[in-house]
């Protein structure tokens, strides 16, 4: 079952240092996270009100692959970062109500993690 197709809209977007205390990457953030049920993907964030220069928008399209209840494989055919073009990016996820988790821990143990509300 594929509980991950649906459109989102981004409520947080950061990292959690390992002593839990969390930086957000922006702040400000607009974002559209799309997951489709036929296993494409799209994601648009901006990092800033009025885009200037590529830094200010992260934006990547592709497939992904559900590889089991709490992990998901963002297959990136293109990126607004190419050195991201043609990578796979595994992220944890859980749902909670209205909210998709996706996050990733470092060797470091700190966290990224975004949070997306189901529109």
């Amino acid at each position: 079952m594929n509980n991950l197709a649906g459109r989102y809209k981004l409520i947080s977007h950061g990292t959690y240092s390992p002593e839990g205390i969390f930086q957000p990457t922006s702040s400000y953030l607009k974002g559209e996270l799309i997951y489709s049920s036929d296993e494409f993907l799209s994601v648009q964030i901006f990092l800033k009100e009025e885009i200037e220069t590529a830094r200010d928008l992260l934006t990547y399209s592709g497939k992904y692959k559900i590889l089991n209840s709490s992990e998901v494989n963002h297959l990136i055919n293109i990126c607004s970062q190419g050195k991201r073009d043609n990578s796979i990016e595994k992220r944890n996820y859980r749902i909670e109500g209205a909210y998709l988790y996706l996050s990733v821990v470092f060797e470091n143990k700190s966290k990224f993690e975004a949070k997306w509300e189901r529109l």
